[in-house]
């Protein structure tokens, strides 16, 4: 049980991580709208994964203690994954979302067992050469994300980037501990930031779409997306099509959210604008990280979704109040 919750803790470690970039990056721009974000979002964040941790707790019992050869499978997944995308991308000199997303649809195909764990690997393949300049930097992040993968099986399920983040925890920590460099960026302006945070929409609320009401596979929908993106998005947009293909899929990450989790296309609207200002704010820090994409998109499900619980709670409070003052006045009438 302990390494069930050791993953949960990571996993959410990381969630800070990330939304601490995107504060970073909004205070040199926005310093006051930093203050006033910052209490409304951190208080979705945190609300969620209370709520998260206290459903593992009550789920202990119905924990396996063991680990399967499932689990192994899995890792093994993860691993082979990471490594099958990094090569696609330095032997045919295909972009990363393109070749992350081809990992996808052909373990969809192939191996629809293990779908899930080679995409999540496909996201460490994403690691810039420039991070990882050989096969044995991402071997190594490669087996942090598989490690991770299994013992946050039981954490988080059902929101879209888990896999992104699993596989940013692992190229990060592969980096930190080889001694890489990480790289930097610049926050996008003008009519790029638009240009964005549409396509944010566009790739989350289509990839929602069909796997939530179409009933295709999470990992096929998002796959799909990407493949799409990387391919059109540079003929229409030379200069930045690129940029905006990336954009595109981290969204479709969130898209792979389960309707229990982001209940319609209104709410995954809002997680995908949300998700764009992260994308946009956190552009200077850990570029180049395989899975920066996924922990974007896992980052702006769980706020949105501990914000939306929130608001309904006030909302409804305030109907109940409203409702009892008016039959306390009837009464005294």
């Amino acid at each position: 049980m302990i390494l069930f919750k050791t993953g949960f803790l990571i996993l959410d470690f990381f969630s800070i991580i990330i939304l601490a970039a995107f504060f970073i990056g909004l205070a040199s721009q926005f310093s006051l709208l930093l203050s006033a974000s910052l209490i409304l979002v951190l208080g979705g964040f945190f609300y969620e994964t209370k709520k998260d941790w206290s459903n593992l707790n009550l789920k202990r019992a119905k924990l396996s203690s063991y680990f399967s050869i499932i689990d192994f499978n899995n890792f093994l997944a993860v691993v082979l994954g990471g490594l099958a995308t990094f090569a696609l991308t330095q032997i045919f000199g295909i972009s990363a979302v393109l070749a992350s997303g081809l990992i996808g649809i052909i373990a969809y195909i192939i191996v629809p067992k293990y779908e899930i764990p080679a995409f999540c690997g496909s996201f460490v393949g994403m690691a810039s050469y420039s991070l990882f300049p050989g096969y044995r930097y991402l071997l190594l992040a490669g087996l942090i994300s598989g490690i991770v993968y299994v013992i946050g099986k039981y954490s988080f399920k059902g929101f879209g980037g888990k896999l992104g983040m699993t596989a940013f925890i692992g190229t990060v920590l592969a980096a930190v501990f080889t001694g890489q460099s990480f790289m930097g960026g610049s926050i996008p302006e003008g009519n790029m930031v638009y240009l964005l945070i549409l396509y944010s929409i566009i790739g989350a609320v289509l990839t929602y779409v069909m796997h939530v009401r179409f009933k295709l596979s999470a990992v096929l929908s998002s796959g799909l997306i990407g493949v799409i993106a990387a391919l059109i998005l540079p003929i229409f947009y030379p200069v930045n099509g690129a940029t905006l293909a990336v954009m595109a899929y981290c969204a479709s990450f969130a898209g792979m959210s389960s309707k229990d989790r982001i209940s319609n296309e209104f709410i995954m609207t809002i997680v995908a604008i949300f998700a764009a200002l992260i994308f946009i704010f956190s552009s200077p820090y850990l570029n180049g990280v395989g899975g920066k994409l996924g922990a974007t998109a896992f980052a702006s499900v769980i706020t949105i979704k501990g914000l939306a619980i929130l608001f309904n709670k006030t909302v409804y409070s305030g109907i109940l109040t409203d409702k009892y003052q008016l039959s306390e006045s009837n009464q005294s009438s």
